[in-house]
Formats: structure tokens, sequence, C-alpha cells
């Protein structure tokens, strides 16, 4: 059988071979894998596959991995789902897998290579790697979120401007409105008709500026109820105190012939004289059949450390 190399981006139609493959390693919703292969691309992260061709022609993915880039390296990439298929390991399809995911991280132009892993440091360590501090992916989602985010705060914060800039200059930031309906910086006194900068200008202590013409009337004042006499308010709540919080909307009540008392829920304890009664094994319970979620046995326990590794790529210059 031969065997080649292939970017997931330039055969889409890989696409489910490679959710399948990865889901028998390590279980994930069929739609989160899609989304996350759907990702490759020349500019990285790409996904790498390892194809077997038989001699009638047919293929069959026997291999899979990721290459991304590192949050704040640039000359670095992280390697991520290192897989081979589970009938086709002990063929050296591991150690071939890793060759091509190097030389195409050299063709990028990289140089260092990182890893993690918590079983498979032995193999790690013969292809060349050596242990290494953790590094952070640079998720390919990040500057369009970010974008979206100054977006929205733009268009919350500075409703009224049309056009807002603030520049950093040698002498202090300059600030410039356009197009603003209601510019603080420059105002016109409504007595002496002059216009003043408040930046600048001292505000103005004349009594003239101060007095209010006797034609002009108070704003106003709105209804205020009154209280009764004798009125007393009520106390504030206690510290710590919490609302209750009020019930969903369309939230109908059970009618009461559905409750159940909670005295009545629970059944009343043995007699200790019943046949095989013990209060050690009263509340034990059979263990379940492969563990509380069987699907998940592959994961790594608690206990387990997860190490990383990093390998420096030869010059080819």
């Amino acid at each position: 059988m031969d065997t080649e190399f292939v970017l997931l981006h330039n055969r889409r139609d890989l696409t489910q071979c490679c959710v399948e493959l990865l889901n028998s390693e390590w279980p994930r919703s069929q739609a989160l894998r899609e989304r996350n292969l759907e990702k490759s691309n020349d500019d990285l992260p790409c996904s790498i596959v390892m194809l077997e061709r038989s001699r009638s022609g047919r293929e069959k993915v026997v291999g899979y991995c990721k290459i991304s880039r590192v949050l704040g390296m640039a000359d670095s990439v992280v390697v991520e789902s290192v897989v081979v298929s589970i009938e086709n390991r002990g063929r050296g399809l591991g150690r071939r897998l890793m060759e091509n995911m190097e030389d195409i991280a050299q063709r990028f132009g990289f140089k260092k290579v990182y890893l993690s892993t918590h079983d498979k440091q032995g193999f790690y360590e013969r292809l060349g790697y050596n242990y290494s501090k953790s590094v952070s992916v640079l998720k390919p989602c990040s500057l369009k979120i970010n974008e979206r985010l100054l977006k929205k705060l733009d268009a919350s914060v500075l409703p009224n401007f049309k056009k807002t800039t603030m520049d950093l200059q040698p002498n202090g930031p300059a600030v410039s409105c356009y197009g603003a309906q209601n510019c603080d910086v420059f105002s016109k006194d409504s007595v002496n008709g002059h216009i003043s900068n408040n930046l600048t200008d001292p505000p103005s202590n004349s009594m003239k500026d101060m007095s209010i013409s006797a034609t002009q009337t108070p704003p106003a004042s709105k209804n205020i109820p009154l209280l009764p006499p004798g009125h007393i308010p009520p106390p504030p709540p206690p510290p710590g105190h919490m609302p209750h919080p009020p019930p969903p909307p369309g939230h109908i009540p059970p009618p009461p012939s559905q409750y159940i008392p909670p005295s009545e829920s629970i059944p009343p304890p043995a007699p200790s004289n019943a046949p095989g009664y013990s209060s050690s094994t009263r509340l034990s319970r059979p263990p379940a059949p492969g563990g509380i979620f069987p699907k998940y046995r592959r994961f790594p326990s608690v206990e387990q450390r997860t190490d990383w590794m990093m390998k420096v790529l030869p010059d080819t210059s």
C-alpha cells in the first residue's frame, strides 16, 4: 500500500473520515469536530491527513495531526491531535506523520515545534523532543471577536458622534469632535454672548453671569406624591440579603394534588433485625458497569500530568 499526505483544506471530502478517526480516540460532538476542521487553511491552523491507498485505488484515512501558531512566538508552531488509527499502529506510521509535519512547518518558515502529551513522552523523546515550558495556541477567531466588540462599544458609548478620534501627541492627548450634537469643549455664554473654551478659560465669577432675570421663571417641579402623616419607612434589608428571583415567564405552579410532602418522599429505614441489613451497607450501591462515563475512559485521570515538549527544527538554508 502507498502512503500519501494531503492538507485537509485541499481535500474537503475527507472531513467525515477525520471526524470518525478523532472521535475514536477523543469523543466529541460531531458539529464541534466539523467546525474545527473547517478552519484548516494555508495560513494556519492547518490539518494534515495521512492516506493509505490500496492497489485497487481505494483511499483510507490512517493518521491525522494539526499545526497552529503559538501566541507571542512568530517562529514557532504547536502540533495537536496527533493520532493513528488503532488497527494501523505499530507500523511506524506515527513517526512518518511527525516527520512530514516537521517538513511542512519548515516550508512555512518555522523553527520550533511544541506539543503536549500525558502518556507518549517516550515516543516523542525518540523523535528528538525535549521537555519545555507550556505555550498558548493562537486562536484564529481572536481578531474577529475583538473587532466585533470594538464596533459594539463604539456604537453604544458614542451614539451622537459621526466621527470620533483620540490622537496621542507629544504635548498630550488631542480630542477632536466632528458631527457631534452637543460638544462640551466650547460653550456659548447665554448672557454675554461670549464663546469660552472650557478646557483653558477659567469659570466666570461675575454677579451678572450668576444673576437670574426677573422675567425668567424657574422650571416647574414635578408632582411628587406626599406621604401620609405618621408614615414610617420600612427598615433596610440586612447585610447579604438576596431577593427571591421572580418565576420565569410562563411558569405554572403545580396543582395541590401533585404536591408530595418531604416526609413522605423518603422511605422509612428498614428495621435493624431485617435479613441482610447492615448500617454500613444500607446506603451502598453496586458500581456502574464501565464507570459513570464509560465513553470517556480514555481521557487522562486527574493524577496524570501533562508535559510540554519542544524540538528545534534543523536549518535547511
